[in-house]
């Protein structure tokens, strides 16, 4: 691992308040934040607990786009990441979708763009899930196979043995998908309510065969609890029968179900343009960002595994988020303007949510 010391990142604290809402007409409740934002120059991509005294903060410098580096909050020193260029993509290497894994590596998504001419000039880009180590530096690709459709994969969750995966396609037909060290499967879960019925694996052949699916439904978020007894995703029955940029502005239903069973639950509805969704350590809660409670406000949310409680956190569009150790603090990457905004704008929020989390059903 290198230190840079010679052009540490600097940090600004500022302590402050926010208002929590409850959609079950609660008090409102204050619980406290602290921001911390990147100096002039950095821009920041996620934030993650690796213990309950050690956050790290992954960005990069302005200038150099293509390095990332991760800051340890508690000492302010910067790491940069060798993450080298792969000579077998000849156009480029890109390293996405940044999440922490089960065994607390940094999980990465490695995009490799140009294989040709030793592949097909259609198949020449490829993506693949990497896995970094914080205290060596060395990367390993934890799935032998490349992961499908490189274009439109995205966030993934892994079970605690890291041997199964569940990842999302995105877009406008967007499903989700077992990721497996034989490669992609498709989960043959099948998502209905009163007047729709939708198999989730529909998409996943439909995408893999270039057919259009706008009779199917759409999913999206998976996230394996850390216990690994549960699978949530987001899915929408709306989106059937809708076209274009009409089947992903849908209500869309948080629905949870066993690894085992595939039988999907609906714990929660009313929710509007979400993107990413994240389990609470001990498993009894979800965080989500997007709009809940049929709320217009783009936000990050907490959610009982019941569906019982939902509260919002914090005001504003979410880039990640990521729990302690002890599910009793959450750290989020958000924007400071806007829904999708730059690196450059962003701000991290560092929230106490001890009393929400004592209230949880276990």
């Amino acid at each position: 691992m290198r230190s840079v010391s010679n052009i540490a990142l600097r940090w600004l604290i500022v302590a402050c308040l926010l208002l929590v809402s409850c959609s079950n007409e609660d008090p409102i409740m204050t619980s406290s934040y602290t921001t911390i934002k990147a100096s002039a120059g950095a821009s920041v991509l996620a934030a993650f607990w690796l213990s309950a005294d050690n956050l790290v903060i992954l960005g990069y410098d302005n200038a150099k786009p293509m390095e990332l580096f991760y800051v340890v909050e508690r000492n302010n020193e910067k790491h940069l990441m060798q993450l080298s260029d792969d000579p077998k993509c000849s156009r480029y290497t890109e390293y996405l979708y940044p999440n922490l894994l089960p065994d607390g590596r940094l999980g990465l998504i490695k995009r490799c763009g140009g294989r040709y001419p030793d592949r097909a000039p259609y198949l020449q880009d490829e993506s693949y899930l990497i896995a970094y180590d914080w205290n060596t530096g060395a990367t390993e690709q934890i799935l032998a196979s490349s992961l499908p459709n490189p274009r439109g994969i995205g966030h993934y969750s892994l079970n605690p043995e890291m041997t199964r995966g569940v990842q999302e396609y995105t877009g406008l037909f967007g499903t989700i998908f077992w990721i497996t060290p034989r490669g992609s499967e498709p989960i043959t879960a099948t998502v209905k309510d009163q007047q729709h019925s939708w198999r989730i694996d529909e998409n996943f052949w439909a995408l893999h065969d270039y057919l259009p699916a706008t009779s199917a439904g759409i999913a999206r978020a998976p996230a394996w609890s850390p216990d690994g007894e549960k699978i949530a995703f987001m899915a929408s029955l709306q989106a059937i029968g809708r076209e274009g940029i009409d089947r992903v502005k849908v209500e869309w239903g948080l629905y949870i179900m066993t690894p085992t069973s595939l039988m999907p639950n609906k714990i929660l509805g009313a929710i509007f343009n979400v993107t990413l969704m994240n389990w609470a350590p001990d498993s009894t809660a979800l965080l989500f960002a997007g709009q809940g409670d049929n709320s217009e406000q783009q936000g990050l949310w907490l959610v009982s595994a019941l569906g019982d409680q939902l509260h919002l956190l914090a005001e504003g569009s979410v880039v990640s988020m990521s729990w302690s150790p002890d599910s009793r603090r959450v750290v989020a990457v958000m924007c400071l303007v806007g829904d999708n905004c730059d690196p450059t704008q962003r701000e991290i929020r560092i929230l106490d949510v001890t009393d929400l989390m004592n209230t949880m059903p276990r």
